[in-house]
């Protein structure tokens, strides 16, 4: 039986047959894009693009037994430098892959003696003294310095990503990474994570760079981004703006009527977990990163609590009246049902100063911020409240916040209260996300490429190499400074028999973009904003309009007259194209034959990111 199937096994047994099916099928894709074809003699790179809490590790320890059915014997897989993330990995390894040498940070004898006579899987965090360490150790053991590597790196933008590229250095982390790839004669570095922005936007001069990208593909029982953010999604519930500061105010009575909302949603929910048997639900609160609002979100829970729990002592029938009723929830509870309910719900604050309290069991309301994000598994997360509203977000920090994401969630009753600015800035993200996600299925993702809102970065921009880093923004026009005349009667005739002011579909627009002759990067760009338009799925209509005889000069960095202009402000969700024949006069700075001059503007609340090279 191979390693694969036996990792299967273990996997219908604790989970299903339906988990175990679907994620066989998940890793032969991933197996056949990673490892069909490695020639076992060069070093590849890719990316594996997965959902935020989609259950990747159980893809990549599938992936790991699928390689050793490759023939593959030595792995590394690197956590992020969380202890408790570390060592919940290096458990689940040793226990789904029990007849492999799985390693940790200290088992340095395990390893020597074992000398890769059995396949090893080497679990290590991303800190610069335990990689040292094992770089040194990998060194001394002469069958791991001569055997093919697998490098799984999981949250690969995190921590990996070179910090110091824009000045011609190299950061320490990113270093000893490739310091380990160097180590094996052939190698194979798999990068994970569910916002590859940074590790897609790699200039062609690092080692690092992904040659290939495949998917994580979830389940149907997945909720995420659409299922949460969608414009048709029923899961979030919307707070005035005004929250996100009136939460934070140090005045404890200040206590926002959408968080109250919030609070009683919860506590609906404990009353409805009792009722089933069920006993562990959790609601988590990010308001902001600062420890001290923690303390003071905490403080303001504790008193809401108090006041519902003296309202259902006094039988107030108010407080029934406005408890919500989730879906499924029966007949109205009763005043000490509300009272046992709100006296079993625990609050914690989690962040730099406090840990992580088990969750597993009960019901928690947790407070906190940058701790609440990538990484943390929070089980049976029902409600979620986020107000935190940062000046200069960047979108795979933004979305590895969406702790709500998940499996285990009581799909007809999760709900995630939040503002209308917030809303929109992860609906957002999520559209480019599922583009990106739509163009790897699709296998037309060509050069690396997404879109993001306006005003968010992709993310931090000392990763991003700004050599190689191109994006448009929606609703801003952009002009080709010249095309060559050579292309001018290709132009004419393609746009004949098109009328001034028309309507055409996004594939005539391709197809136009073929005839254009031009040395302006530009022309590359407006290709690489066209192809995202067509991976979003949505159908596009171009306006198009056509001006002949004009007299431009060159190089006078502008295009469209006073009234273009206008009209191109009257059709802000559309692309609009504007095609300006010129003369071409010599006096004007031309070659004295004619030339279309091309001015675009996509769609706003679009940014067009992407890779030169």
């Amino acid at each position: 039986m191979s390693e694969l199937d036996k990792y299967i096994g273990r996997v219908e047994s604790q989970s299903g047959k339906a988990v175990a099916t679907h994620l066989k099928n998940t890793v032969s894709v991933i197996a056949k894009d990673c490892l069909n074809n490695f020639d076992y003699v060069g070093k590849k790179s890719g990316v594996l693009l997965g959902h935020v809490q989609s259950g990747k590790t159980g893809n990549l320890i599938g992936l790991i037994a699928s390689s050793i059915d490759h023939k593959f014997k030595f792995f590394l897989f690197l956590t992020s430098d969380s202890v408790l993330l570390y060592e919940q990995t290096l458990k689940r390894v040793g226990e789904m892959l029990p007849e492999t040498c799985v390693c940790g940070e200290e088992d340095e004898e395990k390893f020597i003696s074992n000398a890769l006579k059995a396949p090893c899987v080497l679990v290590l965090k991303k800190n610069q003294s335990v990689l040292r360490k094992w770089l040194s150790r990998i060194l001394s053991v002469e069958n791991s310095r001569g055997e093919p590597l697998v490098l799984i790196d999981d949250e690969a933008d995190a921590a990996s990503l070179n910090t110091k590229v824009n000045k011609g250095d190299v950061s320490t982390i990113n270093g000893l990474i490739r310091d380990l790839i160097a180590v094996a004669p052939c190698s194979l570095y798999l990068q994970t994570t569910a916002t590859p922005f940074g590790n897609l936007l790699l200039g062609d001069d690092s080692t690092t760079k992904p040659s290939f990208i495949t998917r994580f593909e979830p389940s149907d029982a997945y909720m995420g981004g659409e299922f949460f953010y969608g414009e048709d999604s029923s899961a979030f519930s919307l707070v005035d703006e005004s929250e996100g500061v009136t939460i934070l105010d140090p005045d404890l009575s200040a206590i926002p009527p959408g968080f109250k909302s919030a609070v009683r949603y919860f506590i609906a929910l404990v009353i409805h977990a009792e009722r089933l048997n069920i006993h562990n639900c959790n609601f988590l609160i990010h308001p902001s990163h600062r420890i001290s609002d923690h303390e003071i979100v905490a403080t303001k829970v504790l008193r809401l609590l108090a006041q519902y729990l003296d309202e259902a002592k006094a039988n107030n029938p108010l407080l029934i009246e406005l408890l919500p009723k989730p879906d499924d929830f029966g007949v109205s509870p009763s005043f000490e049902e509300i009272a046992i309910a709100i006296k079993k719900i625990k609050v914690a604050v989690v962040n730099s100063e406090n840990q992580l309290p088990v969750l597993d069991h009960g019901y928690n309301i947790v407070v906190g911020g940058n701790c609440l994000g990538r990484g943390l598994t929070i089980p049976k997360l029902n409600v979620c409240y986020y107000t935190r509203l940062p000046k200069s977000p960047q979108a795979d920090t933004l979305l590895q916040h969406s702790r709500i994401f998940g499996y285990d969630r009581d799909r007809a009753n999760t709900k995630v209260f939040l503002t209308q600015p917030i809303l929109l800035r992860f609906r957002g993200i999520v559209n480019g996300v599922t583009a990106l996600h739509n163009a790897v299925a699709s296998g037309s993702i060509g050069e690396i490429k997404y879109y993001l809102p306006p005003k968010i970065n992709p993310t931090r921009k000392n990763v991003i190499d700004t050599s190689s880093y191109i994006s448009l923004v929606g609703g801003v026009n952009y002009f080709l400074s010249s095309t060559s005349p050579s292309c001018t009667h290709a132009i004419d005739g393609f746009i004949a028999n098109i009328e001034d002011g028309s309507t055409i579909t996004i594939d005539i627009l391709v197809n136009l973009l073929t005839k254009v002759e031009s040395e302006d990067d530009l022309l590359g760009q407006f290709k690489m904003a066209v192809d995202l338009l067509i991976a979003k799925g949505d159908p596009q209509e171009v306006l198009i309009y056509k001006r002949v005889d004009r007299s431009i000069g060159k190089n006078t960095g502008a295009m469209l007259s006073p009234d273009d202009r206008l009209l191109s402000k009257k059709h802000l969700k559309k692309t609009i194209i504007f095609l300006y024949r010129i003369l071409g006069e010599e006096s004007k700075g031309w070659s004295g034959k004619p030339l279309w001059l091309i001015n675009i503007r996509f769609p706003e609340n679009y940014v067009f990111i992407g890779s030169e090279g």
